[in-house]
């Protein structure tokens, strides 16, 4: 949508339609001559849609960017910024979260604003998909994170706050981080997104070499998945923990806690890299089980490091009175004595010897 001052960005809030992806205005006029209606509640904008993006059309609405699909898939509109009867140059105050419903012959659809942006006019880089395109049907579409940050430390768990808003279809949410050292490099991915605006081809990515792909980190199946097959790890690649959680259930507008465990594959090696992610459908699952609309919102993400401890015990004989959080305890009797004995013993070792208890 091109007005000259901004263009939002848009998410269908609709399951995934089928082929085709492209769909030619021919044949999809109305009564009136036009090939649509475009309303945006929030700016009180209803206007009809005319195919060309010519004057002719703007001085009755808004123009079809005859390059781009008129139904299916991305679909390119242009009209008056100002001065004259229908203008559009109030979609600058678009905000998140507004939506702009789409009319024709063959139905109604509603998109969600989720960007708006000052961009060229002739910038169409807005209506590209992922991987390789050809209008907005998708081929090698490979999504996924790889890299990390540097981390030395070795975490028990994560906490972190959400909201969780699935109403507009059942879809889990994901939680899911890991730690690792060393590296795996997979060659070959597609490392960019490649457009055309040809309906009779595709474009065609340009392959990058990907180092410390989540996927080959944790050891997932690739048979799937693109580029060289296997990643080749480093010598002292390996995974040191992770954890994986789905989030189901809606928190329906309000904030809700979670606190996740790592589990451990390594009891000893100190990681080199971590990496946290987020992601608001099933991160490992297909393209066509996403659910446009639903979100997940993280705040106060938080690693934790526990110190009280599970139980207590000297010389396999649970200490009295245990409870979590409590740091100091009175030992009576035998225990007692026993405890003292092997006390005074290391302090008599500590001051003899300190170099050498310190390096035990």
């Amino acid at each position: 949508m091109d007005s000259g001052v901004g263009i939002p960005a848009v998410t269908p809030v609709i399951s995934p339609y089928q082929e085709p992806a492209y769909t030619s205005a021919k044949d999809m006029e109305r009564k009136d001559g036009s090939i649509g209606t475009l309303k945006i509640p929030s700016l009180d904008i209803n206007m009809k849609v005319w195919e060309g993006e010519t004057k002719e059309s703007m001085k009755k609405g808004l123009g079809h960017y005859s390059s781009t699909s008129a139904w299916d898939g991305n679909i390119g509109v242009c009209g008056h910024n100002r001065g004259a009867k229908y203008t559009i140059g109030s979609i600058k105050d678009l905000e998140i979260g507004d939506t702009i419903t789409y009319t024709t012959i063959y139905g109604t659809r509603t998109y969600e604003v989720v960007l708006v942006k000052t961009i060229s006019n002739s910038d169409w880089s807005y209506l590209q998909a992922t991987a390789e395109t050809k209008y907005t049907k998708v081929r090698n579409a490979d999504g996924g994170t790889f890299g990390g940050l540097e981390f030395t430390c070795r975490p028990d768990a994560i906490s972190f706050d959400y909201q969780r808003n699935n109403s507009k279809g059942k879809e889990n949410a994901t939680a899911i981080a890991y730690l690792w050292k060393g590296t795996w490099t997979q060659t070959n991915v597609p490392g960019n997104t490649a457009v055309s605006f040809n309906p009779m081809q595709y474009g065609t990515a340009t392959p990058c070499t990907m180092v410390n792909r989540d996927r080959n980190i944790l050891g997932n199946e690739t048979s799937a998945t693109l580029g060289d097959k296997p990643a080749k790890p480093s010598e002292d690649a390996k995974l040191i923990a992770k954890l994986e959680q789905p989030i189901s259930e809606s928190t329906k507008g309000t904030w809700k806690s979670m606190t996740i465990p790592f589990t451990y594959e390594d009891k000893t090696t100190v990681p080199e890299y971590i990496n946290v992610i987020f992601a608001a459908n099933d991160y490992f699952g297909g393209r066509n089980g996403i659910v446009a609309g639903n979100s997940l919102t993280i705040d106060n993400v938080k690693l934790v490091y526990y110190h009280a401890l599970n139980s207590l015990k000297y010389n396999g004989t649970p200490v009295a009175n245990f409870a979590e959080g409590t740091t100091e305890y009175t030992l009576n009797g035998k225990l007692a004595e026993d405890f003292d004995a092997t006390l005074q013993q290391i302090v008599s070792r500590a001051l003899s010897q300190p170099d050498s208890w310190c390096r035990e």
